[in-house]
Parts: C-alpha cells; sequence; structure tokens
C-alpha cells in the first residue's frame, strides 16, 4: 500500500518536473523507514524517477547508522541535511567530524 501511494504520487507529479524526497526518520519519531538502506529499497520498488532519497546525519547517527549508505544510496540521493547531536550546528555538538 505505501509503495503504491509512493507510485501514484510520483506519477502525478512527473509532468510538472517535481521531485518528492523521502526522509527516514530515527525510531524515536518514526516507525516506518527509518535507514536510508529501508528508503533506498522502497524508491527502487516505487521505480519513479521522481521519487527519490534525502539522507539526514542527524536520524543517521542517532540509529547508529553507517555514513556509508551516503555512498551506497548516491544514485537515489537528491539532497542531505547535516546537524550534530541535538540538531546543533557541525562540529558544536558530540557526534563526531564526518565532513
Amino acid at each position: 500500500m505505501f509503495k503504491n501511494l509512493w507510485g501514484f504520487s510520483g506519477a502525478s507529479i512527473e509532468p510538472l518536473g517535481i521531485t518528492i524526497v523521502i526522509e527516514p526518520l530515527n525510531k524515536k519519531e518514526s516507525n516506518i523507514i527509518t535507514s536510508v538502506p529501508e528508503t533506498v529499497a522502497l524508491v527502487e520498488k516505487v521505480n519513479r524517477p521522481s521519487i527519490q532519497v534525502l539522507a539526514d546525519l542527524y536520524h543517521m547517527m542517532e540509529e547508529n547508522e553507517s555514513l556509508e549508505n551516503i555512498k551506497t544510496a548516491r544514485s537515489y540521493l537528491q539532497y542531505v541535511h547535516v546537524a550534530d547531536s541535538g540538531r546543533m550546528v557541525p562540529e558544536t555538538g558530540t557526534y563526531p567530524n564526518v565532513l
């Protein structure tokens, strides 16, 4: 059902030149789509160029997700949110320097 929703949305917006990016959230904030690989798998199943991936370093770090997942997702990645712990400016929190 979720795949069908994104497929319908993608088909509807493609003629308009719009892209939807799906952002995985950490498990404290969401119980669906909680990692970049999970998002990539969904985007591959939907198979619409207008449905892509957004990676958020804050959510990735909260889930101890490997930063290598960004490289793996690069063909679907349209946008990246960069933040440190507590959603602070990079290099002002407790996350390791990833830039």
